[in-house]
C-alpha cells in the first residue's frame, strides 16, 4: 500500500499548496526546497550560485559542449566569433582590429609592398603626354639633346607691356655690369627715376636699430637703451637764443660747463645736505651745518637784547678788568665753575651736618682729664723701653692664650692660602684686533668658551673708542655683567670656573683699535 504525505499538514492536491502547480500552467509564486540523498543516506538540499544556477558535480561519464564560434575546415563561417589574443611578456593581450581588418604594427620598420600596377595620383602626367611634348619641342630640346651655347633668335615683335620672358643669371652681382652698345633714353638729359627694393648700405653706415637705441623723449619718457658721448663748444661770445631754439652746451676756455650763461652768479636752492633736509631756524648741532671760523678772524661783535643775561661758554682764560657784577634770579643758587684757587672771606659759615660744636669739645676736655687721673701709675715711657712691661694675648673670656717671653706662638687652624688673590693668572689672556674682527651692538662675540679657573680680577684695555659690554653666559643668554668705558679699566668680580665670556659694543660698532683682556685669580 502506498501513502502520500504533504507538508505542511493540510496541504495537498486538494489543499492548494502555493508551491504546487498544474503542468502547462504558470509557475507558482512560491517554491519548495528540493533535496537528494547523499552516499551516506542523508538528505541534502540542492545548491545554486547567486544567479540561481544549479551546482552539478559530474561523478561519472562526460559532458559534451559545443562552441558556436568554431567550425570545421571548408565549412560555412560560424555565426559567432571567439576573441583572439597573443602572449606579450607573459600576459594575454587581445589583437587590435580596425573597421577594415586586422591592425598591423610595422614596429618602425619599412614594410615591403609588391604591386604589379598602382593607380596614378589625380592630375599626374601620362607617358602619352610626355611623348607629345617631346615631339613638339623638336631638336635640340628633345631628350638627349644639348643646347650648349646655341643662340636662339626671336622672330616677330614682343607684345607691349610688362610680359616676363625669363630671367638672366648674373654671377658677380651686385658689381657694376658692362653694357655693350648703346642704351636709348628718350628724355635724356633729364633726371632718370630708379626703382630698387633694397640697396646695400655703405661701409660703416648707421642702422635704424642703432639710431633708435640712443633716441629718447625730449619732453620726458622712457630712457634710451644706450647713450652717446656729448660734447660742448667754447665761444668767446655766448649765443643769444629765442623761444624754441637750441644750441650746443657752452664751455669755458678750460672745457668746463658754464652753468650760468649770463656770466653772473646764480641762486641755488639747497633741499638737503648729505641726504638730510635743511630746516630754517635754530636746531641741534647734529641737524645744523658746521661753520668754520678763520684762524685770523677779526673780533666778532655779539649783541645782547636789553635787560637780558648774556649766556656764553668760554674756553680758556678770560681777562677781566674792573669789577664784575653777577645777577642771580631770586630764590636760586649761583652756580660758578672756578678753575683756580679763589680767596673767600666770610664772617660766619654754617657748620656741615654732624660737625662737632664747642659745647661737645668742652665735654671732651673734661672726659680726657678723667682718663688721665685714672691712668696715673700705669706704665711710663721708660718702662716701655726697658721691657719691664709685657703684653699678653687673651681670649674672649680673659684667659691668657700664650706667653710673650719670646716669639709669639700662633696656631693656624685652617690651611694657609697658597696665593694672594689678583696675582696669579686664572685663564689665558685675550687679544682682538677690531680691524680684523669688528664687534657690533648686535649679538655677543665669544672671547672665552669656558674659563679654566675661577676669576676674581679682570684687566681690560680697549682702544676702540667705544663703550663695551662684558657678558657672561651661554650663547643667546648672556648676562651683561660690566659696562666697560672707552679705554677699559680693572674690575674685581667673581667669575666661576667653566663660564663662557662674551663681548659686544654698547655705543657703536668697534671697528678699529684693539682689545687686551687678562684674568687673575
Amino acid at each position: 500500500m502506498s501513502q502520500n504525505l504533504f507538508y505542511p499538514p493540510g496541504l495537498g492536491p486538494s489543499g492548494g499548496s502555493a508551491s504546487t502547480g498544474t503542468n502547462g500552467a504558470p509557475a507558482p509564486t512560491s517554491s519548495t526546497e528540493v533535496g537528494g540523498i547523499n552516499p551516506s543516506g542523508n538528505l541534502q538540499p540542492l545548491l545554486t550560485d547567486a544567479s540561481g544556477n544549479l551546482f552539478v558535480n559530474v561523478a561519472a561519464g562526460s559532458i559534451t559542449a559545443e562552441n558556436p564560434s568554431v567550425s570545421l575546415t571548408s565549412a560555412l563561417v560560424p555565426t559567432y566569433a571567439t576573441y583572439v589574443g597573443m602572449n606579450v611578456s607573459g600576459d594575454l593581450v587581445g589583437l587590435q582590429g580596425t573597421a577594415n581588418g586586422l591592425k598591423v604594427d610595422g614596429s618602425a620598420v619599412t614594410q615591403p609592398i609588391s604591386a604589379v600596377s598602382l593607380p596614378l595620383p589625380t592630375g599626374a602626367a601620362t607617358n602619352a603626354e610626355l611623348v607629345t611634348i617631346n615631339t613638339t619641342l623638336g631638336s635640340p630640346f628633345q631628350a638627349g639633346g644639348s643646347i650648349g651655347n646655341t643662340a636662339f633668335g626671336i622672330s616677330g615683335s614682343l607684345p607691349a607691356g610688362s610680359n616676363a620672358i625669363g630671367s638672366v643669371s648674373v654671377s658677380n652681382f651686385p658689381a657694376t655690369q658692362p653694357v655693350s652698345g648703346t642704351v636709348a633714353v628718350s628724355n635724356f638729359p633729364a633726371t632718370q627715376a630708379i626703382s630698387a627694393v633694397s640697396l646695400p648700405l655703405p661701409t660703416g653706415a648707421a642702422t635704424s636699430a642703432n639710431q633708435t637705441s640712443v633716441i629718447g623723449s625730449a619732453t620726458g619718457g622712457t630712457a634710451a637703451a644706450s647713450s652717446e658721448l656729448v660734447g660742448g663748444v667754447y665761444n668767446t661770445s655766448l649765443p643769444t637764443l629765442t623761444n624754441g631754439q637750441q644750441s650746443a652746451i657752452q664751455l669755458d676756455s678750460s672745457g668746463r660747463v658754464i652753468l650760468s650763461p649770463s656770466g653772473a652768479s646764480s641762486n641755488v636752492n639747497l633741499a638737503d645736505v648729505g641726504g638730510s633736509a635743511i630746516a630754517l631756524g635754530q636746531t641741534t648741532m647734529s641737524a645744523s651745518l658746521p661753520v668754520a671760523i678763520a684762524s685770523n678772524q677779526s673780533a666778532i661783535t655779539v649783541a645782547q637784547a636789553t635787560a637780558a643775561n648774556l649766556n656764553a661758554t668760554v674756553t680758556g682764560t678770560v681777562g677781566v678788568s674792573g669789577n664784575v657784577t653777577v645777577t642771580q634770579a631770586t630764590g636760586s643758587n649761583l652756580h660758578v665753575d672756578v678753575d683756580n684757587t679763589v680767596a673767600i672771606s666770610a664772617a660766619s659759615l654754617p657748620l656741615p651736618t654732624g660737625a662737632a660744636t664747642s659745647a661737645n669739645q668742652s665735654t671732651m676736655i673734661t672726659d680726657l682729664g678723667t682718663i688721665i687721673t685714672n691712668t696715673t701709675g700705669l706704665a711710663t715711657s721708660a718702662n716701655q723701653t726697658n721691657a719691664s712691661q709685657k703684653t699678653q694675648i687673651v681670649d674672649g673670656s680673659g684667659n691668657v692664650i700664650a706667653s710673650t717671653s719670646n716669639a709669639l706662638n700662633v696656631n693656624v687652624n685652617n690651611s694657609p692660602a697658597t696665593s694672594i688673590k689678583g696675582t696669579a693668572l686664572a685663564n689665558a689672556p685675550v687679544y682682538n684686533a677690531y680691524s680684523s674682527t669688528s664687534i657690533t651692538t648686535g649679538a655677543y662675540v665669544q672671547l672665552v668658551a669656558s674659563t679654566s679657573n675661577a676669576i676674581n680680577t679682570v684687566h681690560i684695555f680697549d682702544s676702540s673708542g667705544q663703550a663695551m659690554i662684558f657678558g657672561i653666559g651661554a650663547s643667546g643668554s648672556e648676562v651683561a655683567t660690566l659696562y666697560v668705558p672707552p679705554g677699559g679699566d680693572t674690575y674685581t668680580l667673581t667669575v666661576p670656573a667653566g663660564s663662557r665670556i662674551a663681548y659686544k659694543a654698547l655705543t657703536a660698532t668697534a671697528s678699529s683699535g684693539y682689545l687686551l683682556m687678562s684674568f687673575l685669580e
